[in-house]
């Protein structure tokens, strides 16, 4: 099992907007935690292969089919 105080390492595969300009992120962790008002930074692959970074707080966590432990 990997630390908990390793940085999260995951994917994320969609954005939804929402209402008043908010964003959710629904990612894939596969390294590290993630926690409520925790940052994170993305790494953004653009279409001329150039990379953005956006950096973000967590404001609300839900764990979707994870198990009894929240760390990957």
């Amino acid at each position: 099992a990997p630390a908990a105080s390793a940085e999260p390492r995951g994917t994320v595969f969609a954005v939804r907007p929402e209402p008043g300009g908010g964003r959710t992120a629904y990612l894939r962790l596969y390294d590290g935690e993630v926690r409520p008002r925790g940052r994170l930074t993305f790494l953004r692959r653009e279409a001329d292969g150039r990379t953005t970074e956006v950096s973000g707080r967590v404001t609300r966590l839900d764990v979707v089919g994870g198990g009894a432990t929240l760390t990957a």
